[in-house]
This record gives C-alpha cells, sequence and structure tokens, in this order.
C-alpha cells in the first residue's frame, strides 16, 4: 500500500510539473481542518492531525490532495461533485461517515461555493455489522 501512495504522489507531481501547477499551490483555494480522530479516506487510513485539502488545479476541482500540515502522510482522491445543498451551513466543512469503530471520509462542502465534493463510498459496503447502522457527523473547517 506504501507503495501505491508513493507512486501515486509521484504521478501527481509529475502533473503539477508538467503542466506547470505547483503541488499543493492552491492555499487560497484550500479548506483547513484539525481532525481530532483517525480516518480513512477510501482504503487508507490517515492519522488524527492538522489537514489541508486543496483541488490539483482549477481545471480538475475534484481531484483534491489532502495533506497533513503536521508532517505526516498526503493523498489525492477524486471526487464527485454534489449538488448544491438548500440549507447549507454558515461554515465549511468535513463529514464522516462511522461504520462501527472506523470514520469514513464521504463529503466536503464549502460555505463560500454551497458546494460539495463526495468521496464514493465504496469501502463502506459490506462494512457494517448488522448490528450497528452507519451514522454521520462532521467537523467545522475554514478557508486558507
Amino acid at each position: 500500500m506504501r507503495h501505491k501512495l508513493i507512486f501515486s504522489l509521484l504521478a501527481l507531481g509529475s502533473l503539477c510539473i508538467l503542466t506547470g501547477v505547483p503541488a499543493f499551490g492552491m492555499d487560497t483555494n484550500g479548506l483547513q481542518v484539525n481532525v481530532p480522530f483517525s480516518f480513512r479516506v477510501e482504503k487508507t487510513v490517515l492519522p488524527a492531525g492538522r489537514y489541508l485539502i486543496t483541488p490539483v488545479d482549477i481545471s480538475t476541482p475534484n481531484l483534491l490532495v489532502i495533506r497533513n500540515e503536521d508532517g505526516g502522510p498526503a493523498l489525492a482522491v477524486l471526487t464527485e461533485p454534489l449538488s448544491p445543498r438548500l440549507n447549507a451551513p454558515e461554515k465549511s466543512e468535513l463529514v464522516f461517515t462511522r461504520v462501527g469503530n472506523l470514520d469514513y471520509l464521504t463529503q466536503i462542502w464549502d460555505s463560500d461555493t454551497n458546494e460539495g465534493n463526495g468521496i464514493p463510498e465504496k469501502a463502506l459496503t459490506g462494512q457494517s455489522n448488522g448490528s450497528q447502522a452507519p451514522q454521520q457527523h462532521s467537523i467545522p473547517a475554514h478557508k486558507s
């Protein structure tokens, strides 16, 4: 799995160099969040910590980089656009789905645009043990 992450980051860095976009250089379009628990993004477990979430570039707003600001791992993830919410919160937020004792990052909402990015929940399929229904919870994020 570590080999796959390294390969993905190298491919992402090469793409950024070839397109002239600096890696992790989109701070003005990013969200900062402090996640107080470990969580999963698809099949990768990320530790608790401070994270910066940015699009790779403006032309691919659904390809996001989730970077641990404490020097931990970074991950690129392809998301799906989510329709604007009618009753959007005043602040940006990350939505997690808890299945058993695992928290999966499933949505990222930006209050400026009232739109979100969804992470496909393929990893959630078959994870419920039948006794506990998946539960959603969120934590606030802010513009970087």
